[in-house]
């Protein structure tokens, strides 16, 4: 190998980047879900309002990222794009996740 050049490290393929977004976008609902789940019973009001707030906070982070990466997309970002891309799906699954706990919540204390 020629002395000028230095060896690249390979980047992760696609099928491993989307694993850690799943892994780290799972990872971080549970830790919503038992935020929201301890200042529910701390509080005494009950979980419901808390899970309806954070999935919707999370549901409109991701509605920015995905506008400031279609935005950064057009001016030809394509890191940031990427960037704001990978922010928008963790916040989507965050969002996701807290509504089907709260779906399932609601279902098994009105049968």
């Amino acid at each position: 190998m020629p002395s000028g050049q230095e060896q690249v490290a390979p980047s992760p393929s696609f099928g491993m980047v989307l694993y850690r977004i799943v892994v780290a976008a799972l990872l971080l609902s549970a830790l919503v879900l038992v935020a929201c789940i301890l200042v529910g019973k701390l509080s005494g009001a009950g979980v419901e309002s808390y899970l309806q707030a954070s999935g919707l906070c999370f549901s409109l982070v991701g509605a920015l990222a995905l506008g400031h990466g279609l935005g950064a997309e057009t001016r030809s970002a394509h890191d940031k794009a990427t960037t704001c891309y990978v922010m928008a799906l963790m916040n989507y699954s965050i969002a996701y996740n807290v509504f089907l706990v709260h779906g399932l919540a609601r279902a098994l204390v009105n049968p």
